[in-house]
């Protein structure tokens, strides 16, 4: 019975040291984002928004070449700070100076290591798509017949076309039409067919 209550006493030592070493893991991580903003420079001239969001007021304009303290990633955005305004731009319009891991390897080390254990991923990843298009949808492709209707009152008649391909300084350039089914190439007329 005494070893069982001695083994107990170890397990939860043990456990509790564990909970010291994680918590001051933590503790780094938030400091490490914090204490170390990293600098950037701005692309493009960009709106600073108050939150990482489009429709979020303005709170000013970073100018190109603006120097930036990088203070926080969310998502696509940053929250940066500069001498005359603070607030979120868009990821893809301040560029990180690589300069600063080489400054300060420590401050380098530990915002990476803050990042693994945040968010599970190193580094920055960028990610672009449609909304509501899925390799489902298509997949299972129908045509929309009504559209397809519909496609009469976007046509317009010769003389506005060729008045306006003049105005752009187009030239007419005459392109054969099918005589038949027959010159059409027989994957295309399958492909049609579905």
């Amino acid at each position: 019975m005494l070893s069982y209550i001695h083994d107990e006493r170890d397990a939860a030592m043990n456990f509790t040291k564990l909970k010291q070493i994680f918590t001051c893991i933590l503790v780094l991580c938030f400091f490490s984002n914090s204490a170390w903003a990293s600098k950037g420079t701005v692309v493009r001239a960009t709106d600073v928004r108050q939150k990482p969001f489009l429709d979020a007021p303005s709170q000013g304009q970073l100018s190109a070449g603006s120097v930036v303290d990088i203070q926080q990633h969310n998502g696509a955005w940053l929250l940066v700070k500069s001498a005359t305004v603070q607030g979120w731009v868009k990821l893809l319009n301040v560029r990180p100076k690589a300069s600063d891991a080489q400054a300060n390897p420590a401050a380098s080390g530990a915002s990476s290591l803050a990042g693994m254990l945040t968010s599970g991923i190193k580094g920055n990843s960028v990610t672009t798509g449609i909304k509501g298009l899925t390799s489902d949808s298509l997949e299972n492709k129908e045509p929309n017949y009504n559209d397809i209707d519909r496609i009469h009152l976007f046509t317009i008649d010769a003389a506005l076309a060729e008045q306006t391909a003049k105005a752009a300084l187009l030239k007419r350039v005459d392109v054969p039409s099918f005589a038949s089914e027959s010159d059409v190439k027989p994957e295309i007329a399958a492909a049609a067919a579905k």
